[in-house]
């Protein structure tokens, strides 16, 4: 350096570094008290690496049991998609059941109707036949009552004739007797 910038250059650049170096240099007590503290700090960090070391290595095993119960989440999300299936296949068949169930209840209920309008045409053509029949006996009756009361008016008339004729020849024969006596 001193060939290519000069003597007194590099005079003056040697001073300067030693200038500098002095006033950011630390004296040796001071030194020594800051590297015993360091010591120290270092001591300490690394027993902070240690306890983090560690944690580190709980922290895996937690990431691990973590994993484990992901993967049996997994397990079960698998097992409940299954499950889930089996319920869509049971809502289906219960689905199609209903509706078969439906079908069957419409044809019942068809039937029924029909089977129902059978039996009010039969109820209906038995009360009609009752009917004629309850009219026919009514009429035979109304006409035997009428019989039984013409006989019975013919009978009241005979009866009633016989009485007065009865009451005739009986007064004439008392009258008779009284006059002959």
């Amino acid at each position: 350096m001193r060939a290519q910038l000069g003597e007194e250059a590099a005079d003056d650049f040697t001073r300067w570094i030693d200038r500098a170096v002095q006033e950011r240099a630390v004296p040796r007590d001071e030194y020594r008290e800051v590297l015993s503290r360091l010591d120290v700090l270092e001591h300490e960090m690394s027993s902070i690496k240690e306890r983090l070391d560690r944690m580190d290595g709980r922290f895996d095993t937690m990431n691990g049991r973590f994993e484990q119960i992901d993967g049996r989440f997994d397990t079960m999300n698998g097992r409940f998609e299954q499950i889930d299936e089996r319920f869509a296949t049971v809502h289906e068949r219960f689905d199609n059941l209903s509706a078969l169930f439906d079908q069957r209840l419409d044809k019942l209920n068809e039937r029924l109707d029909q089977q129902s309008t059978r039996f009010e045409q039969r109820l209906d053509q038995q009360g009609a036949q009752f009917d004629n029949r309850l009219d026919k006996m009514q009429a035979q009756t109304n006409e035997r009552f009428d019989r039984i009361h013409e006989q019975m008016r013919v009978q009241m008339r005979w009866t009633v004739g016989t009485i007065a004729l009865f009451g005739t020849i009986v007064t004439v024969l008392l009258a008779i007797a009284e006059f002959g006596a």
